[in-house]
């Protein structure tokens, strides 16, 4: 039972239409996985120092 109610409130928001819960919770992700691209893109140098081995 608590399942079905995490479910119903993060994607399709309390006392909203249910198709309006789920348009927004889509463009939010496409918001945030744009935000995650352009970020790992914008940071590319930190990534690389990050993950190269060193000796010693």
């Amino acid at each position: 039972m608590g399942g079905e109610f995490f479910y119903r409130f993060h994607f399709q928001f309390y006392y909203m239409p249910p198709l309006w819960g789920r348009w927004i919770a889509g463009f939010d992700a496409m918001f945030m996985l744009i935000a995650i691209i352009s970020g790992v893109i914008t940071h590319k140098k930190i990534f690389v120092d990050f993950f190269t081995f060193r000796w010693g």
